[in-house]
């Protein structure tokens, strides 16, 4: 199956990481700055509602950002910022552009979260679901709040935003290799059900030949033959 160079993956998982190095300072800042003004010394409490928000209202922020984006880069032809897209061999400059803009995203995401913890009670909820675990064991709410949750909630987050951050030519690659896949296995199953049911001598051959649309629109033909009991499937242009 087509898979991104490593070139190309270490350039679309820069972008996140880079981001999520951005996003986890302006979160310490910003629990440090709630903590001093609530007048208690429990920072993680505030630094695990951030966190929260991030991955539920600011994950839906970051997605409706980038098709925002999207569509004007598509609009103004802007190919260099097209995400995924960085040439033919891939460039350091398309990715500088795009890491800059993913970073500008997320800080503008950050932001906006940051004012919903400016609502009544908001900046509780994390008091509310640590407190408990908190009177158990100090050990525990600190796993819970600085390991346990950013790590669950940073694969989450990776493997949503890479989807998107993905190149479409290679989404449309990988896509039209499954369905390649997919009915060649298909099609060797009904041709050897085929032949269980006939009387097929050795000199006899029978083929199927399937046309499958690829992502370019062009059919390839997927031929299944058998010969003196032997399938053999191939992929002709």
């Amino acid at each position: 199956m087509p898979r991104r160079s490593w070139t190309v993956w270490f350039y679309d998982a820069s972008k996140q990481g880079t981001a999520a190095v951005v996003v986890h300072v302006m979160n310490l800042f910003i629990s440090n700055y709630q903590m001093k003004a609530a007048g208690t010394k429990d920072e993680c409490t505030f630094y695990f509602t951030n966190i929260l928000l991030d991955a539920t209202l600011g994950l839906g922020l970051v997605y409706l950002m980038l098709r925002g984006t999207t569509y004007i880069i598509h609009r103004k032809r802007w190919n260099w910022l097209q995400s995924g897209d960085y040439g033919n061999p891939p460039r350091w400059q398309p990715w500088l552009a795009q890491l800059l803009l993913y970073n500008f995203i997320s800080i503008i995401e950050k932001l906006l979260v940051s004012l919903v913890l400016l609502a009544p009670g908001f900046s509780k909820v994390g008091e509310v679901i640590l407190g408990p675990v908190g009177r158990v064991s100090v050990r525990l709410e600190l796993a819970i709040a600085l390991v346990i949750t950013p790590l669950v909630i940073t694969i989450i987050w990776f493997w949503s935003v890479d989807n998107f951050l993905m190149s479409i030519e290679t989404k449309h690659q990988q896509k039209g290799a499954k369905r390649r896949m997919t009915a060649g296995a298909q099609f060797t199953e009904a041709m050897n059900e085929r032949l269980v049911d006939s009387d097929m001598s050795g000199d006899e051959q029978v083929e199927m030949t399937i046309g499958i649309g690829n992502s370019s629109g062009v059919t390839d033909f997927l031929t299944t033959t058998q010969r003196a009991g032997r399938p053999v499937t191939t992929l002709d242009d």
